[in-house]
């Protein structure tokens, strides 16, 4: 009798199991698919639009030309610092450079001597284009004859400092 009432406690949870499955899947009811309406671009741009300032184009050019301006400034000072040192060596056909020579290695006779000067490079610093003050550092090739009538090239060293626009310095050395 056991066995009997076994079967009948399992056929009865079986078949309630059963009910409970089945009321389940017709009770369920799939969820509705969500549609999500995405602002488009121009819904974007006309509710942002009012909190952005976007300068006027003339403004935005005033500003790019200040610095044009100055940057053109430090260029034309970087131009005539250059050009001031250069005239000061250069001045009275090379003077500064054959007595530099002339005092160093005694092997020149003449200014006229000299053949060319070629600036082989030129730094700067302490550029300040307002007051037009600058330190210019220029390496040079120079060639001449010497007293032998033998073609000398020696590599110099100019070093100019400038305040408000005028040479206050220059000195010359072997490199």
């Amino acid at each position: 009798m056991q066995t009997q009432k076994a079967n009948w406690v399992q056929y009865t949870t079986l078949v309630l199991a059963a009910i409970v499955l089945l009321g389940g899947f017709f009770y369920y009811k799939p969820a509705e698919p969500i549609t999500v309406n995405y602002p488009t671009a121009a819904e974007i741009a006309s509710e942002v639009a009012p909190l952005l300032t976007v300068p006027d184009n003339t403004e935005v050019l005033n500003a790019v030309g200040e610095v044009q301006t100055i940057l053109n400034e430090d260029d034309l000072w970087e131009q005539e610092a250059e050009e001031l040192a250069t005239a000061e060596w250069s001045n009275r056909d090379y003077k500064p450079i054959f007595e530099f020579i002339d005092d160093r290695w005694h092997d020149i006779d003449d200014r006229e001597d000299i053949i060319y000067v070629h600036v082989k490079d030129t730094t700067f610093s302490d550029m300040d284009a307002d007051d037009q003050d600058a330190f210019v550092v220029q390496e040079l090739k120079v060639k001449y004859e010497d007293e032998d009538g033998q073609d000398r090239v020696r590599y110099l060293t100019v070093e100019t400092e400038i305040e408000e626009g005028e040479v206050e310095d220059q000195e010359i050395s072997n490199s």
